[in-house]
C-alpha cells in the first residue's frame, strides 16, 4: 500500500527524468574515482620521471653555460650563439616544459568519463595503464547506451513541453484574432444599424 503511493507520487511528479540525471551523475562520479585509481599512480610516476629528466638536463645546461663563461673569447662562435645552442639542446632533451600539475584528479576523471560516454573523446586526457584502458572499454559499453536512452527520455520530455507551449501560444493567438474579428464585425454591424 505504501509503495503504491510512493510509485504514484513518483509518476505524478515525473521524477524519473530527475532520477536519470542523478543516476548519470553518480555513474560519472563512480567512473571518475575508478579512472583516478587506475591512472593517478602512473601519472605521478611519469611526472616524477619528467622532473628527474628536467633536473638532469638543467645540470647539463648549467655546466655548458659555465663552460661558455670560462672559455671567454677562445672560440669562433659568439657567446649569444653558444647560449642559443645550449638552450636549444636543453629544450630538445626536455621535449616540452614538464608540468608538475596532475591531470588525474577527481575533476579530470569526471572530464574523461564525460568524454567517454558522450563519445566526444577530445584526446587530451587518455588512459595509459592496462587497467585504465580496459575499464574505459567497459565504461563506454555501459555508458554510451545509457546516455543515449537518457537523451531520448529528456528529448521526449522537452519536445512535449515545447509542443504544449506552442499549442497554447497558437490557441491564444487564434482566440485573440477571433476576438478582434468579432469586435470588427460588431462595429460594422453597429455602423450599419446606426446608418439605417
Amino acid at each position: 500500500m505504501f509503495w503504491n503511493l510512493v510509485i504514484k507520487e513518483y509518476e505524478r511528479l515525473k521524477l524519473h527524468h530527475v532520477m536519470l540525471f542523478v543516476f548519470l551523475l553518480l555513474y560519472s562520479l563512480l567512473g571518475a574515482v575508478i579512472f583516478c585509481a587506475f591512472e593517478s599512480s602512473a601519472e605521478e610516476y611519469d611526472i616524477q620521471q619528467r622532473y628527474v629528466n628536467s633536473m638532469k638536463a638543467r645540470r647539463t645546461m648549467l655546466a655548458a653555460f659555465h663552460a661558455i663563461y670560462n672559455e671567454g673569447k677562445n672560440t669562433s662562435l659568439p657567446p649569444e650563439g653558444r647560449l642559443v645552442s645550449v638552450v636549444n639542446e636543453y629544450n630538445q632533451q626536455m621535449g616540452l616544459t614538464p608540468s608538475r600539475e596532475q591531470k588525474w584528479t577527481l575533476w579530470g576523471g569526471l572530464y574523461y568519463a564525460g568524454t567517454i560516454y558522450t563519445t566526444i573523446g577530445y584526446g587530451d586526457l587518455a588512459a595509459t595503464t592496462f587497467g585504465g584502458k580496459l575499464f574505459t572499454i567497459v565504461y563506454a559499453l555501459i555508458g554510451i547506451p545509457m546516455v543515449i536512452s537518457i537523451l531520448n527520455d529528456w528529448g521526449t520530455m522537452l519536445f512535449k513541453g515545447v509542443s504544449m507551449f506552442w499549442n497554447r501560444l497558437i490557441i491564444r493567438c487564434i482566440r485573440s484574432i477571433e476576438r478582434k474579428r468579432r469586435r470588427g464585425r460588431r462595429r460594422m454591424d453597429d455602423d450599419t444599424d446606426s446608418s439605417s
